[in-house]
């Protein structure tokens, strides 16, 4: 499994989540080198931050800063969110979810994802954190759920 880099403040929740992970680290700040295949944004980051290059970020689409970081920095980019501009979204109901990826989605194993959806069971989860964990487990290869 790859290495997954989170900025945040609700590392425990985002944890439990993704599920089974090998390696989650939580930073509080944006180191310009890691040695993570993913780096998970879920809060404003420090300005100018640098970003680790050759990383696969994830973030919010709510997040302005965090998106405006990933996005200066040229690195490949899974907006997560309630519109139709966003990678990993979500729709249903209260009791009965489901992600979904609206494009195709390169994992850090090699292959792409097509776009797909995936009933998933309602964690108690607020939006951002199930769409961000979603997102990860998507570029694992796993599925969501």
């Amino acid at each position: 499994m790859p290495d997954v880099l989170y900025f945040g403040n609700r590392f425990d929740t985002f944890q439990k989540a993704v599920g089974p992970i090998e390696k989650i680290t939580e930073t509080e700040v944006l180191p310009p080198t890691a040695s993570a295949e993913i780096i998970v944004i879920d809060s404003k980051p420090q300005r100018d931050a640098a970003v680790p290059i050759g990383v696969i970020g994830v973030v919010s689409s709510d997040n302005r800063e965090g998106l405006e970081t990933l996005m200066k920095s040229g690195m490949t980019t899974v907006a997560c969110g309630m519109s139709y501009r966003d990678t990993v979204t979500l729709s249903g109901t209260v009791g009965r979810l489901t992600v979904c990826l609206q494009r195709r989605l390169p994992t850090v194993g090699g292959y792409v994802r097509e776009p797909a959806e995936f009933p998933i069971e309602y964690r108690g989860l607020d939006t951002d954190c199930l769409l961000l964990a979603s997102a990860v487990r998507l570029l694992c290869g796993k599925d969501p759920n």
